[in-house]
């Protein structure tokens, strides 16, 4: 069926892009039935220790620790948008459901369609 869809070669295609820098060593430790990465590396890992310690005042590039305050909180708040906006549905459906009105302001009585296009 749906395996010969252009969605599916756009798929495959989008993975394998993602998979060319793929590679690397990564090291495993079983332990009380689980496996935990314990270390990795890759020449295409983008980890650096002393840009992850936020030790010194500024790390490469001019970032300083104060800088993560501004990105979490510019990443968070698309999160909180959709929240808000999520909630906000919430609340005029449980209205209109509770036989309230659909919480738009101002709101007059809707027209009817009928087939000839007149008002009813």
């Amino acid at each position: 069926g749906l395996l010969a869809a252009p969605l599916v070669d756009a798929l495959e295609g989008f993975i394998a892009s993602t998979q060319e820098r793929v590679t690397g060593t990564v090291t495993v430790k079983l332990e009380g039935g689980q496996a935990r990465p314990v270390g990795r590396e890759s020449p295409y890992g983008v980890y650096s220790a002393s840009a992850a310690s936020f030790n010194t005042a500024a790390v490469d590039d001019g970032i300083e620790q104060a800088d993560a305050t501004g990105v979490a909180k510019y990443h968070g708040f698309q999160s909180r948008l959709a929240k808000s906006v999520i909630d906000d549905a919430n609340a005029t459906a449980e209205a209109v459901a509770d036989g309230g009105t659909d919480g738009s302001e101002g709101s007059e009585p809707r027209a009817e369609n009928t087939t000839n296009g007149s008002e009813k």
